[in-house]
């Protein structure tokens, strides 16, 4: 995934440029996971990648306002300073966001694992992205266990 080039701008402030990484990350633990196994989990990725190659150009797209049911959960740290829906450039409601502080991996009866729990229930989204910077303790320690 990439940086808008007008971050700052969108955020508000100057970010330090040494908590940032610009070039694409690709962890080899979930090299396969990129994929996707169905057409509909591929589809849903390719849209998430297109979304965020427009975010990076800064040539988001006019969405229309009309409702629609979410086709993925992203779950990102709670530090990411651009709402999530803008880094894919995503109208509201496609996408199911939840913004935690450590224990990604989460654990069952936990909110974030409840949370997640009821959106499959609910909506059946069939891509699960975690956002996280490129050497994150905590996402490693989950792809671990």
């Amino acid at each position: 995934m990439g940086e808008h080039p007008e971050l700052e701008k969108i955020v508000g402030q100057d970010l330090p440029v040494y908590q940032f990484r610009n070039a694409e990350y690709k962890s080899l633990a979930s090299s396969g996971a990129a994929k996707g196994r169905s057409a509909i989990t591929r589809a849903g990725l390719q849209r998430l990648a297109v979304g965020n190659e427009r975010f990076v150009k800064g040539e988001t797209m006019v969405k229309d306002s009309k409702p629609s049911d979410p086709y993925a959960i992203v779950v990102g740290m709670a530090c990411q300073r651009v709402p999530i829906e803008k880094v894919f450039d995503s109208a509201p409601g496609e996408l199911i966001v939840q913004r935690v502080s450590g224990g990604i991996a989460g654990k069952e009866g936990s909110t974030l694992f409840s949370s997640i729990e009821y959106s499959i229930s609910r909506w059946n989204p069939k891509v699960l992205v975690v956002l996280a910077d490129s050497d994150s303790k905590i996402v490693r320690a989950a792809i671990d266990q």
